[in-house]
């Protein structure tokens, strides 16, 4: 008999949030220096002046790319924190389990939630993984809010599942995602791995 364990997944903030601040500290130190220089230089006459200008609209340009990384990392830390947990794990062909989620955060901007079941088969080779999905369930959708904050469901595993497998070069998994999208923020996705044995 299997234990009653679960597998789940959360989105990781941390790293994130230290690459964030890490720019965000960068840019400000990169364009109060490059900005700086420019006031010392002022803005010299002729040919002078155009060699100055030459030089520093890099510079400029780097410290405005800086900024721009800093936002790119920094608009998703808005998004609400996943928690996605399914069981009882590991699973056989045609078992339920259940799949409960949590949303933690700003959760009002965010219109619909979905839960999709995927068989995924990956291939590695060299620089590139090939990716192939096999099998593909929409299993829950809701527009209500209390059930996008946090809810619950149950899926069936299919009674023709193929176990999951992982090898060097490859890698067939069957995988529970939770998706949430937004017209005007990054969506939210959150998903796990869920073994199937035979």
């Amino acid at each position: 008999m299997d234990s009653a364990q679960t597998v789940s997944g959360g989105t990781k903030k941390g790293f994130r949030t230290l690459v964030f601040v890490a720019l965000v500290v960068v840019a400000s130190i990169w364009n109060s220096t490059v900005y700086g220089l420019f006031g010392l230089l002022g803005s010299p006459d002729g040919l002078l002046g155009t060699i100055v200008a030459a030089l520093m609209m890099p510079l400029a340009a780097i410290g405005i790319a800086l900024l721009g990384a800093a936002a790119y990392i920094g608009v998703p830390l808005l998004n609400p924190r996943v928690t996605l947990t399914a069981g009882p794990a590991p699973g056989h062909a045609g078992d339920l389990i259940q799949v409960s989620w949590t949303l933690e955060g700003s959760v009002d901007r965010i219109p619909r939630l979905s839960i999709v079941a995927e068989g995924v088969e990956e291939v590695s080779g060299g620089w590139r993984t090939l990716r192939h999905v096999f099998r593909r369930q929409q299993v829950f959708q809701t527009t209500e809010p209390s059930r996008i904050r946090s809810g619950s469901t149950t899926i069936e595993i299919p009674k023709n599942a193929i176990p999951s497998f992982l090898g060097r070069s490859h890698r067939l998994a069957w995988v529970i995602r939770l998706q949430c999208g937004s017209a005007h923020w990054p969506n939210v996705c959150q998903e796990i791995d869920f073994p199937v044995v035979p």
